[in-house]
């Protein structure tokens, strides 16, 4: 689990940053361009969904567990 790592305890407010600007970068086209995010890490994808719960994470972003296929 990458957040776990002493190098990743930035992990989730980066990711919050890169996804509030690419909801700011779409807006700023005018078009209604649907973003979506597909998370390999189970861990890491149930904690978007909580953080969008809380409104700290945008919900117009749509997430996918999208585990790797290895075959």
């Amino acid at each position: 689990n990458l957040m776990n790592k002493p190098w990743g305890e930035h992990i989730i407010p980066d990711i919050q940053q890169q996804a509030w600007d690419q909801v700011a970068a779409v807006r700023a086209t005018g078009t209604n361009t649907p973003i979506h995010w597909h998370i390999a890490e189970q861990e890491l994808y149930e904690r978007l969904l909580e953080l969008q719960k809380h409104n700290k994470f945008p919900a117009t972003i749509k997430l996918f567990l999208t585990p790797p296929n290895y075959y």
